[in-house]
């Protein structure tokens, strides 16, 4: 049974200014870059690199500290590359992967399924300027999120996100994971999505 978060108020609707997503956090955009860079090899890799705009390149090439917050014109940059010769964006579940193996292993140590997807909105947060993920409802076997976020590469909301959850889920001992993304209703703006998890407790 889902029960609503209790936070004494709604969460307020964002503009489209406020749910536009313009940096990414640098550990997130390593990610990003790591998820591209294990699936291709890499010749291939400099290839894609060396046609990428002048600052895209640099930060693609930069082996040392990236700035604090990466642009995401940078990272959509990447995307695209990559899109044009493997025809799909970076894998989410090796995000995923990156995040709990790395940056926040105490996900999969400390917390159960529903406590992970209470910390999604935090996580969220984190690693992202602009935008909003909201957990609207939860209960020990499912819950409700929604976003609001716009990010200019396709496939960001519909297949990466939901690969992110699915993963953070099974990684914290979820079994028969399933994330869907809402169906979109009338005058619901292009930014704002809904998504419900569900999953069986081991």
């Amino acid at each position: 049974m889902l029960a609503a978060v209790d936070r004494g108020t709604p969460f307020p609707p964002l503009s489209e200014a406020e749910a536009r997503v313009t940096h990414l956090r640098a550990a997130m955009a390593r990610m990003v870059r790591a998820s591209i860079t294990t699936a291709m090899d890499l010749r291939t890799w400099a290839e894609l690199v060396g046609e990428l705009p002048p600052e895209a390149r640099a930060l693609a090439e930069a082996e040392g500290e990236l700035p604090e917050w990466v642009p995401i014109e940078a990272i959509t940059a990447w995307i695209a590359a990559f899109s044009r010769t493997h025809a799909r964006v970076p894998r989410g579940g090796s995000i995923a992967d990156q995040l709990l193996d790395h940056a926040h292993p105490w996900i999969q140590r400390a917390l159960d399924p529903a406590l992970a997807m209470e910390a999604m909105p935090r996580i969220f947060q984190h690693y992202h300027r602009g935008g909003a993920l909201h957990l609207l409802e939860h209960g020990p076997e499912q819950a409700r999120l929604e976003l609001w976020a716009f990010v200019p590469y396709p496939g960001w909301h519909d297949v990466l996100l939901p690969a992110v959850l699915h993963r953070a889920l099974e990684r914290c001992g979820a079994l028969d994971t399933t994330v869907r993304l809402g169906r979109r209703e009338p005058g619901q703006a292009p930014f704002h999505h809904h998504y419900e998890a569900r999953w069986r407790r081991p």
